[in-house]
């Protein structure tokens, strides 16, 4: 049988026991004050004693009385960490209202767990509350499926293991089920408990959707598998994915939540928020939902939104909803629910091109693609103020711009003041569009160095370079991304005794020759940032119109409103010289690889937007070429704005602002708990109509 802990609080409902603790304590200070009084003390510390109560009063939602209650630490997992494959489960539904029911679905190579259910928020530093102890549950191995061909999605056909019907004395929070075998190894099933009837200021909306959409348990993801090649390979990635799964990442709790989320939370329940808790997929499914808050808070990472959601959030915001988005990349993709076996709407459908997805003829408003495409025509700044520019392998710091807004004042920050390591991984920026609304406020301006993708030049970037000694290459070839054009020239040296420039651009026609200028037009049309692989024989390219034979190579020049990827000359097969990404993901810095012997500085063509100069990097213990000077889309972006029913939206640009307000024991130990982020956070959500109670 379940054991519902015995303590005192929600997790027993004993309402009486609260109100019996508090007359005994204002009976306590009673006696106290009137000892005094007898004692002959002054009337004004009989006063002062007989004021206390009202300062030490029980707090006033349901959240702040719940951290009053004793907090354990034994929700952290202990040092045997259990993989995927020893211990999985996920709850179906993944949401819970109080009083509801979900199944947890388990499988254990032992075959037999206990699982301890715990509710995560401050309680005292201590950081969740154990509420339920189930020991010795049969969990015999279940099969992890196969993918469909045709979709790759991957839905598993398991037998329930134990139905929880949530106690309505319970709280709404996040919730973590951790599952321990005979032997101590441990793993967590994270769900999420709902009050449907709360009216609290702030709705807590956990990015679900997008947590699935990278897991990648059953094999699959939405995202592809770089070690295939073929942009349509259904080995790269799935088109569908489903929320019945166990999660791959974070210990089964998903690494999202707890590096993007569990902060903010802990934050906001530490300093007496006035919240309720729901997911994105939840928010997708009711439009009373996020209207009978003052704020719908949109936490970490939320990528993948359906129709429903956004008409949801606009909605809420048109009614007088202020949102506020701590996190990055809001709203991106467009997707759409289908059910599987376990009930409605929990395939999450994104095929991310229209020519793939089979409904956009039939369907074009359900085509699975980015909201910002010409065919569905609703960018997520036309909600958000901001949108996604790019993403980052490391951490930058925030920047204060010049003019401050009024919102900073007390904050303790000033234009040009940092806030270290508070930039990552992911970051949106203003658009120069002319749908941004006219009261949008840019809060923070920061620059960004790193490329993910390459540098995201907004401007046209024009950067030379001269070789250290001459390549005698024979063959260029690059990875190029734009949205309208780019040239990519090379200086070389012929036979004949004369310097050519041989350039390379997007335009259609045939090869051209202009005195020393050759130009040889590839064709490619560019309608959106796809990636567009360049192969020449700069040999060839020379001798069919100059009847030259090309000696080397010394020079190049990168110009357009591009990102570039890996670039080199290659001679008979052999790669002689390379520009390049350094590092990988999740560890050194991206930055520009000059392969070879060391480089001579650039020097700038044209104008000076995008400069790449040589520097060490200490970390990867080489020369690298970086931006020395930004463009306008080299700047991540906070912003702010006050929609036409006076509903205020905040965009923060970055999935690390929780890393800045509280370090959880799942944080990057890079990231810095900083007091000025502290009274920014609460100056945003004053200005967004939920203000924190003083500390």
């Amino acid at each position: 049988m379940p054991r519902l802990l015995a303590t005192t609080g929600p997790a027993r409902g004993h309402h009486h026991d609260r109100l019996g603790r508090w007359i005994a304590r204002a009976a306590l200070t009673l006696a106290l004050t009137g000892g005094m009084a007898r004692a002959g003390l002054p009337e004004s510390s009989s006063a002062n004693a007989l004021a206390r109560p009202a300062v030490q009063q029980a707090p006033r939602n349901p959240v702040s009385r719940e951290n009053q209650e004793a907090g354990t630490y034994s929700w952290l997992l202990g040092p045997l960490h259990a993989p995927s494959g020893r211990i999985d489960g996920f709850a179906s539904p993944p949401s819970v209202n109080l009083g509801g029911q979900l199944t947890f679905y388990l499988s254990a190579a032992s075959s037999r767990l206990d699982l301890d259910i715990y509710r995560l928020g401050w309680y005292g530093g201590r950081g969740g509350r154990l509420l339920l102890h189930m020991p010795h549950l049969a969990a015999p191995p279940q099969p992890v499926p196969r993918p469909d061909p045709h979709t790759g999605l991957a839905v598993p056909s398991w037998k329930p293991t134990y139905t929880l019907r949530a106690p309505i004395t319970w709280v709404s929070g996040v919730y973590l089920a951790k599952l321990t075998d005979q032997r101590g190894y441990q793993r967590y099933v994270r769900f999420t408990v709902r009050d449907d009837s709360s009216r609290a200021a702030v709705l807590f909306q956990s990015s679900l959707m997008t947590e699935q959409a990278y897991n990648r348990w059953g094999g699959k993801s939405l995202y592809g598998d770089i070690s295939v090649s073929g942009p349509r390979s259904l080995s790269r990635r799935a088109y569908a994915v489903t929320l019945d799964r166990p999660l791959l990442t974070g210990n089964g709790a998903g690494s999202q939540f707890l590096t993007e989320e569990l902060s903010l939370l802990r934050w906001l329940e530490r300093n007496g928020a006035d919240l309720t808790y729901t997911t994105d997929w939840d928010s997708a499914h009711s439009p009373e939902s996020p209207r009978r808050h003052r704020v719908v808070l949109i936490a970490g990472h939320s990528e993948y939104w359906p129709t429903s959601l956004r008409d949801n959030l606009t909605a809420a915001r048109d009614s007088g909803v202020s949102l506020a988005v701590f996190g990055a990349n809001a709203g991106f993709w467009h997707t759409r629910l289908t059910a599987d076996s376990y009930g409605a709407d929990r395939v999450i459908v994104c095929y991310k091109d229209a020519a793939l997805d089979p409904v956009s003829s039939k369907a074009p408003a359900e085509t699975t693609m980015t909201y910002r495409d010409a065919r569905l025509s609703r960018p997520e700044d036309t909600l958000l103020g901001a949108m996604y520019d790019d993403w980052m392998p490391g951490l930058e710091d925030l920047v204060v711009p010049s003019g401050t807004d009024p919102l900073f004042r007390g904050v303790g920050l000033q234009a040009g003041d940092h806030i270290p390591l508070a930039l990552g991984s992911e970051y949106d920026r203003v658009f120069d569009t002319d749908r941004l609304p006219s009261t949008l406020c840019v809060l923070l301006t920061s620059p960004v160095t790193q490329g993910g993708d390459g540098p995201s030049q907004a401007e046209q970037v024009t950067a030379a370079y001269d070789l250290p000694t001459p390549a005698r290459a024979s063959a260029l070839r690059a990875s190029v991304r734009s949205a309208s054009g780019f040239v990519l020239a090379l200086r070389v040296r012929a036979s004949d005794g004369q310097t050519y420039q041989m350039s390379y651009d997007t335009r259609a026609g045939p090869p051209q020759r202009a005195g020393r200028s050759v130009t040889v037009h590839l064709g490619v049309g560019l309608t959106d940032w796809r990636w567009h692989n360049i192969s020449r024989d700069v040999a060839a390219d020379l001798a069919n119109l100059t009847s030259a034979r090309l000696i080397s190579i010394q020079g190049l020049t990168v110009q357009g409103n591009l990102r570039l990827g890996p670039l080199g000359l290659w001679d008979h097969g052999k790669l002689v010289w390379q520009l390049g990404i350094a590092g990988s993901r999740g560890s050194a810095p991206l930055g520009w690889r000059y392969s070879g012997p060391p480089p001579l500085p650039t020097r700038a063509v044209g104008s000076p937007g995008g400069i790449l100069d040589v520097t060490h990097d200490a970390v990867l213990g080489q020369d690298v070429l970086r931006l020395a000077t930004l463009g306008r889309a080299n700047m991540a972006n906070t912003t702010i704005y006050t929609a036409r029913s006076g509903a205020r939206v905040f965009d923060a640009g970055t999935l690390v602002w929780g890393s800045t307000l509280d370090h959880n024991p799942y944080s990057n130990g890079r990231r810095q708990v900083d007091p000025r982020m502290d009274r920014l956070t609460r100056a945003i959500l004053r200005e967004l109509g939920a203000p924190l109670p003083t500390p």
